[in-house]
């Protein structure tokens, strides 16, 4: 009986080594978690080969001007560093640290962002958006960051630029009047139904 414990208790002491070899302290506050883990493996196996190739343009990235009031969020994304800044109805907090992209994908602000391209505007994603985007083709505002000229963070959550922006005129047309995700759930853009015309551009950049 007691072989069989000391048994079990060596193979749970080895699972635990073995997991935390594969997820690094990288904020290095001496603490193991799941935001410390670099890169997800199921993120990087279901993003494309092509996009997996996708560059980091340096620059400030912020929220879009429609969540602004309710949710403000920066990342200020340089060669080799960032600063990650987050205000919500939940708290706020800030991170700073080294970007290490690969595969497509980099960890910062307890989130992993994927660098990409809409309507010819650099975004970042995050992770849980960017799956439901390509998984549902449906946008969540809340897990996009759109990047702005100029190099000033702060100046840039005073004016930011509004989701629409990242449609096309066609979009435009067919989302419809803006809704608060958090509130009606990510929009649907397969545009496979007819919709109101939009007056999310009175708003755009």
């Amino acid at each position: 009986m007691r072989l069989l414990i000391t048994l079990q208790i060596i193979t749970l002491i080895a699972t635990s080594l073995s997991i935390a070899q594969d997820i690094e302290d990288t904020n290095g506050d001496g603490v193991v978690n799941v935001y410390d883990e670099p890169l997800k493996p199921k993120l990087i196996a279901a993003t494309p080969t092509q996009e997996r190739e996708n560059k980091l343009v340096p620059g400030v990235y912020v929220n879009v001007s429609e969540i602004r009031g309710f949710h403000a969020s920066y990342l200020h994304a340089r060669t080799d560093d960032y600063k990650f800044y987050l205000f919500g109805c939940s708290g706020g907090f800030t991170d700073n640290g080294t970007i290490a992209l690969s595969d497509g994908w980099f960890s910062a602000g307890r989130s992993h962002w994927h660098p990409g391209t809409m309507n010819g505007r650099d975004i970042l994603w995050r992770d849980d958006a960017w799956q439901l985007w390509t998984t549902k083709r449906k946008l969540h505002d809340y897990g996009i960051l759109v990047r702005v000229t100029g190099d000033d963070p702060i100046k840039a959550l005073k004016n930011p630029p509004s989701v629409a922006c990242l449609y096309d005129e066609k979009t435009k047309a067919a989302i419809g009047k803006w809704h608060d995700p958090l509130v009606h759930g990510a929009r649907d853009l397969k545009l496979d139904q007819e919709a109101e015309p939009s007056v999310a551009t009175e708003a755009a950049n």
